[in-house]
């Protein structure tokens, strides 16, 4: 018996990057000067491309949702351990995505970098979205209307922010 070609899982190659793609966005992203939005910027790609998360997701996860999990394997003395991050995808559907410890030393690094506790399991980040506003803000864009505003380390970007920074960061010089 042989499975139809209709019914077998397909892989969309069309939304992922190849390698020379990924070693130019790391290359122009390296040429960014240090500001609250481009850490930002650079942290948002790496998690991006590391869990494959839509938009949505990665602007609405919160630190809360990003756990550390043991599985026992049967009849094996060693276990499987890894960090995992709950999201809210399509259709409401909630689903597991690993996330690579790289990613998590990432996401420690730029907790702190906005006053949040780096182990990304505290307590004190409670309520913390993983994607925040640039701590900068007031000094690299005060014309914003950001700017006005008290800044809140735990707060997350609005959803169409991410989009914005990703179409103007591919449009830049």
């Amino acid at each position: 018996m042989t499975i139809p070609k209709g019914s077998a899982a397909r892989m969309s190659a069309g939304r992922s990057f190849t390698k020379a793609q990924w070693g130019f966005i790391m290359a122009r992203l390296a040429l960014l000067d240090a500001s609250g939005a481009n850490r930002r910027l650079k942290f948002a790609m790496h998690l991006l491309y590391a869990t494959g998360l839509r938009l949505a997701e990665v602007v609405s996860a919160q630190v809360d949702d990003l756990g550390w999990v043991t599985y026992p394997q049967p009849g094996e003395e060693a276990a499987v351990e890894g960090w995992l991050l709950r999201v809210i995808g399509k259709g409401q559907k909630e689903r597991q995505v690993p996330v690579p410890a790289d990613v998590v030393v990432e996401i420690a690094s730029y907790l702190s970098s906005r006053g949040q506790h780096p182990d990304p399991e505290s307590g004190k980040n409670a309520g913390a979205f993983l994607l925040g506003k640039a701590i900068d803000v007031k000094e690299k864009a005060p014309w914003s209307p950001s700017a006005r505003v008290e800044f809140e380390p735990k707060a997350g970007i609005a959803p169409g922010t991410l989009p914005w920074i990703l179409c103007v960061a591919s449009i830049g010089d």
